[in-house]
């Protein structure tokens, strides 16, 4: 997808730890939240091994309720796993939805790349 920007060439631990933030349009909350999940459940299985941990989490408001930017962590053990993910149906069917729902605001979605200190 070309809003994935490339990740850094090396990292200090070998690994690819990303962040992906984005605010949600009103009323699509609901069918991310399933792309999202579906997307989750096959990162987080042995269909991709060199992912280490695929969370889909949501900011809460002052109260504890969500609010709509969906936060996404995301670690791979290198760049060949998480080209790997981005190749697999889970990234093909969340591009897929993006495509036709365009869910987020415009300006919103940010991806970090990270690493542990």
């Amino acid at each position: 997808m070309s809003f994935v920007t490339p990740p850094p060439k090396t990292t200090p631990s070998g690994k690819i730890s990303i962040i992906v933030t984005g605010r949600v349009k009103a009323g699509k909350e609901e069918i991310l939240t399933e792309v999202l999940k579906n997307n989750r459940k096959r990162a987080n299985s042995d269909e991709e091994p060199g992912t280490l941990s695929f969370r889909v989490t949501r900011r809460l408001d002052s109260e504890g309720k969500f609010s709509p930017v969906f936060v996404v962590i995301e670690e791979y053990a290198s760049d060949a796993a998480f080209k790997e993910h981005l190749a697999g149906p889970g990234f093909e069917g969340f591009a897929k939805a993006l495509k036709e729902h365009d869910f987020f605001e415009d300006g919103s979605l940010s991806i970090d790349y990270v690493d542990d200190i």
